[in-house]
């Protein structure tokens, strides 16, 4: 037996109840049913009506009453249950299958439900961006506090100055070893020049000598060492003074700088350019050291 009721919750939302209430007639009690009881299903509608309209009007929600339904059929079971029996009928099962509230309030209940989960969800997200926001904050604080620290670090008057003068430092230590190594290299070759053409004269004067004269005087012999000495000696000096000649005219323009260049043109220098310099040189180099000249010739 199918039985609508439409009944108020505590929270005073109108809805309708369908319950269904199975029973049956037992058989010992066939007489009792028969003619104690002229109405059965009047008397389980009436029943169960009034305690639903008792039972949820004071006790159940609208929210509460879809999850009580199971204790709701048991309280409706155990009072009409005992009534049924003194007239011959027992109460197998009693079920609700349906709550259906009002159109208005079904629609503004799912509103309310949809507003709730939005509200929910626009809170995680606000949460969301606010963590976000922070996170992103402190990223950028903190290299900020990297690029302060780094500027703080290079633009310290102390350690620019200690960096420079290191660098200073580095710079001169490697022009004085380039200079140390270029002017050893410089003489070097200054030596091995001098030693080579030495040598180089000496021998050509030897050769034509002993070609162009056959004299076995000793005597004289000794006389052509002694003029093939002294010629060496200024083929030597002619070769060098005229070094020094073309080395000053041009490494003025090479080595010295614009404001050197600049003061050097204001001054002049004259330098003797004949051979006869070179004569003057050679006497007073002999009468400076005449008992070394032969043992530095004779050492090349």
């Amino acid at each position: 037996m199918d039985i609508l009721c439409e009944t108020k919750t505590q929270d005073a939302v109108f809805c309708k109840i369908t319950i269904t209430v199975l029973f049956r007639v037992m058989a010992e009690h066939c007489y009792e049913a028969h003619y104690r009881l002229l109405d059965p299903i009047s008397l389980i509608q009436s029943s169960v009506m009034d305690i639903l309209r008792t039972t949820v009007a004071k006790t159940l929600t609208l929210d509460t009453l879809f999850g009580m339904t199971h204790h709701l059929t048991n309280t409706i079971k155990n009072t009409i249950d005992p009534l049924l029996f003194h007239y011959g009928y027992q109460v197998m099962d009693v079920m609700i299958t349906n709550i259906r509230p009002d159109d208005h309030v079904l629609m503004a209940w799912t509103d309310i439900h949809v507003a709730k989960r939005i509200r929910q969800v626009c809170h995680v997200s606000m949460l969301c961006t606010i963590a976000f926001h922070r996170i992103s904050i402190g990223f950028i604080l903190f290299f900020a506090f990297i690029r302060l620290f780094d500027f703080l670090h290079v633009n310290n008057p102390n350690k620019s100055l200690i960096y420079k003068a290191e660098a200073d430092k580095i710079q001169k230590l490697k022009a004085a070893e380039a200079h140390a190594e270029e002017l050893y290299l410089s003489g070097v070759g200054v030596a091995l020049q001098r030693k080579a053409l030495a040598q180089g004269v000496k021998s050509s004067i030897l050769t034509h000598s002993h070609t162009s004269n056959s004299l076995s005087n000793h005597s004289i012999r000794e006389d052509m060492i002694s003029l093939e000495d002294r010629d060496v000696m200024d083929v030597l000096l002619m070769t060098q003074y005229y070094d020094m000649l073309e080395t000053i005219s041009t490494s003025s323009s090479s080595t010295l700088r614009k404001e050197e260049q600049q003061q050097k043109q204001q001054q002049a220098l004259f330098l003797p350019s004949s051979p006869s310099t070179v004569i003057t040189l050679r006497n007073q180099l002999t009468n400076f050291a005449p008992c070394k000249i032969p043992d530095l010739l004779s050492s090349f």
